[in-house]
């Protein structure tokens, strides 16, 4: 996370640390200790804003700022405005039915709509439909990681299988947050669909992972010292 926060890339870094408390809970870590690690960062959130950039606030700032349809974003808050707005365009079954997308549309005023913005780009070509079962897929994927996790005896496979699990997760709520307004706007991709080549190679190496341990709930990569013999 040090390295990570040195790029500078604070997005990023921040994602790591619910990802850490849901690993620690799953090594069996107290939640009244998770619980007062929690407290204790947000108490610090003040000290974190004075190290923030102005560009870093107001992305927070927007969130607090946010104007009704007819009205005229701010330049801060250009990028949320429009992504709400080709959203808002798809209805409850999107413009691939329609045959309503056009080059005029605003769904192609949204920057790096193909990328971060990619759920946005899903729910006006798709609509609420597609949206929700992009969501559904997405918590399926999520269900069965968890089952490879339960199912595996090995204590260390099983942490990596909690990790890719809550990595995928908190990426997810992160970029689907940021398209409707909920969390602020960061560079974090939405996996697997997220146009972008690290991306999906990465999200790749760790889905290979999970597969691995899914197939070896068994395997060990040593014994734990004096234990008996089952």
């Amino acid at each position: 996370m040090a390295l990570i926060l040195k790029e500078p890339d604070l997005g990023t870094a921040l994602v790591f640390l619910p990802v850490l408390l849901v690993m620690l809970f799953a090594a069996g870590a107290r939640l009244r200790h998770l619980g007062l690690v929690t407290l204790l960062g947000a108490a610090l959130c003040p000290v974190l804003w004075t190290q923030m950039t102005r560009e870093q606030q107001s992305r927070i700032t927007v969130l607090l700022e946010q104007v009704s349809p007819g009205e005229r974003p701010t330049n801060a808050g250009y990028q949320l405005h429009q992504s709400k707005q080709v959203l808002a365009l798809g209805g409850v079954w999107g413009s691939a039915w329609r045959d309503r997308l056009t080059e005029n549309s605003s769904a192609y005023r949204l920057p790096e709509a193909r990328t971060d913005f990619v759920f946005s780009m899903i729910g006006e070509r798709w609509g609420f439909a597609g949206t929700t079962l992009t969501l559904g897929l997405i918590l399926a994927f999520f269900a069965r990681g968890l089952k490879v996790a339960a199912d595996t005896r090995e204590p260390f496979g099983r942490l990596v299988a909690v990790g890719i699990v809550a990595l995928f997760g908190v990426q997810t709520l992160v970029n689907t947050g940021m398209t409707v307004g909920l969390v602020p706007i960061t560079g974090m991709t939405l996996p697997l669909l997220s146009y972008g080549g690290s991306s999906l190679l990465a999200s790749f190496a760790a889905i290979g992972l999970l597969l691995n341990i899914g197939m070896r709930p068994g395997y060990e990569i040593t014994r734990e010292p004096f234990r008996f013999r089952e």
